[in-house]
């Protein structure tokens, strides 16, 4: 050892240690919203969404008004502004699944999540990050494109238009964002137990559309203990002013998505702290 080099080991001010700060979550939360928001993808795939929402709102909108006097006295009597402007929700939803599962996965495609789990080492805080930085989005975006739907929707129904001062009205919107917001984050949490975009997307767009069909052969005993609970149906029973038949109360819709909720992610922590990256 040159003498340079022996000075050096036994200086005290060079062999101390530097302790390691504490990783916090909000800190980890910051780093996935710049890796979410930093992606082309997410952009166009939240842009979608809000086309979505508006332009099957639009749609259904200006159909409703156009044949307004060929419709049934039953139809009429049932009809409902606030649900003709956001049917483009049952689009929306799947185009943010798609996200939801994306935000997860492509960390994994990549092996990305190598890099992130070392600098997070207890796992965990990735997980409620990713899932934290997916529902903001999602609310935030869910929230812009239901009142842009409202909007333009009221706009094509003229004379059988309510407002947003309509008792009915912002509960709709709020609750259509919060079931988006709900399928981002079991979308994303379904990413990450299974860790495949593909089988993601398929299972939450199989639980989402194929369920509820399958759901209708189903004898009825069983269709009135099981339907309602699927995220999709007790959405409806969130956001409808009109729900769908033998629906769950909005208070009982809105238990039955946060169960769905703190279920997948409960699985995908499991799962992720007792399996390698």
């Amino acid at each position: 050892m040159s003498t340079v080099a022996a000075a050096i080991s036994r200086d005290p001010a060079v062999r101390r240690e530097v302790p390691a700060k504490p990783v916090r979550l909000r800190q980890v939360i910051y780093s996935e919203w710049i890796k979410i928001t930093t992606l082309r993808s997410t952009w166009y795939v939240l842009v979608f969404t809000i086309l979505g929402m508006v332009g099957i709102g639009a749609i259904a909108s200006a159909v409703s008004a156009a044949h307004w006097d060929s419709m049934r006295a039953t139809s009429r009597a049932t009809f409902s502004p606030v649900d003709t402007s956001l049917t483009g929700v049952a689009l929306a939803q799947m185009i943010i699944a798609v996200l939801g599962v994306l935000l997860t996965t492509g960390e994994y495609t990549t092996g990305m999540v190598r890099s992130s789990l070392s600098a997070v080492p207890r796992r965990l805080p990735v997980l409620w990050a990713k899932l934290a930085v997916s529902a903001a989005l999602s609310l935030i975006v869910s929230v812009v494109g239901g009142l842009m739907a409202f909007l333009v929707g009221q706009a094509l129904l003229g004379s059988h238009s309510t407002t947003l001062n309509e008792s009915h009205a912002m509960p709709a919107i709020l609750g259509a964002a919060f079931y988006l917001m709900t399928i981002t984050v079991v979308a994303s949490a379904v990413g990450f137990i299974l860790r495949s975009t593909a089988g993601g997307i398929a299972t939450v767009l199989g639980v989402l559309l194929v369920v509820p069909v399958i759901g209708n052969v189903l004898p009825a005993s069983w269709q009135h203990h099981l339907m309602p609970y699927l995220p999709s149906n007790a959405g409806n029973a969130v956001y409808a002013v009109h729900p769908y038949n033998d629906a769950l109360s909005t208070g009982g819709g809105l238990i039955a998505l946060c169960i769905w909720i703190v279920a997948t992610s409960t699985i995908a922590a499991v799962l992720l702290r007792r399996r390698d990256a």
